[in-house]
């Protein structure tokens, strides 16, 4: 072994604490026993299941998600904004402040609710478009074809 160094022997349990002192009264005093101690390290666990609230994340997310699909710019940007707001909400909450996670989450419901109002708004649109073209196409019968010339090609309208 090199020099310098010794073996230390680690102990098995870890150290125990020391026994509780007594005191012992003289002869002809009346007997009154106190026991001194040190307090020990203990750990109380306490099984704290805390619900965790949503926070109108997942009602932003489907919003979200039927904006991509059905819906049209306005509703796609508050809906996305109604997310980083329920997100910060729940971040609030997880640091204890829920004051300002129950007003994040009023937010985040207002928007959400400003989300679905533009939503139908769009598709209400959507709609008017849709049967303005189709009674156009199917009032007026149109024939058409393609005429090409040295510029490029042309659709050509016509009454049939």
């Amino acid at each position: 072994m090199a020099e310098g160094y010794q073996l230390k022997e680690y102990p098995s349990a870890p150290p125990q604490p020391p026994p509780p002192y007594y005191y012992t009264p003289q002869q002809g005093t009346p007997v009154n026993i106190v026991v001194v101690s040190e307090p020990t390290d203990s750990t109380i666990l306490l099984d704290q299941h805390v619900e965790q609230e949503d926070y109108y994340l997942t009602m932003s997310v489907v919003m979200t998600v039927l904006c991509c699909i059905f819906g049209g710019w306005p509703s796609l940007v508050i809906s996305a904004i109604a997310i980083c707001v329920s997100q910060t909400a729940q971040d609030a909450a997880a640091a204890g402040d829920t004051a300002c996670a129950r007003k994040r989450a009023k937010i985040s419901l207002i928007l959400n609710i400003f989300s679905i109002i533009f939503y139908i708004i769009t598709l209400v649109i959507y709609a008017v478009i849709l049967a303005v073209a189709f009674t156009s196409v199917v009032g007026h019968r149109r024939c058409s074809h393609i005429s090409c010339d040295v510029l490029g090609c042309v659709y050509v309208y016509y009454n049939c």
